[in-house]
C-alpha cells in the first residue's frame, strides 16, 4: 500500500536554509523510490491552519516512507528543515483502489 509523507511549512524564516535543506533532501533521496506530488506551488488554506507551503512525496509502502525519514542522510538535510521554518509533517497510508 502506497504511503505519503507531507510537509506543511506553516512559516518560511530562511530561504538559505531551505535551499541547504532542499539540496541534501534530494540527495537524501537516491535509492529510494519516490514521486513528487505537490511541492511547494500555491496554496489556499481553508480551515485551521497557517500554510506557506505544502510538499507531499509518494512511496512505496509506509516501510519505504519511514525508512527514508529515519535514513541518517534525511536526518541530515531535517536539520537544515529545522533552521528553515516551523513544519508539520506527516506520515500516512495511501489506499490500493483498482482502476
Amino acid at each position: 500500500m502506497s504511503a505519503y509523507v507531507i510537509f506543511i511549512c506553516k512559516q518560511l524564516k530562511s530561504k538559505e536554509h531551505f535551499n541547504q535543506y532542499n539540496r541534501l533532501a534530494r540527495e537524501a533521496s537516491k535509492g529510494f523510490d519516490i514521486k513528487v506530488r505537490s511541492f511547494y506551488g500555491q496554496v489556499e488554506v481553508l480551515e485551521n491552519i497557517a500554510a506557506e507551503g505544502v510538499a507531499i512525496l509518494e512511496f512505496v509502502d509506509l516501510a519505504q516512507a519511514q525508512a527514508w525519514y529515519q535514513s541518517e542522510a534525511y536526518q541530515e538535510a531535517k536539520k537544515q528543515r529545522d533552521l528553515a521554518g516551523d513544519y508539520i509533517v506527516l506520515i500516512t497510508e495511501g489506499l490500493n483502489i483498482p482502476s
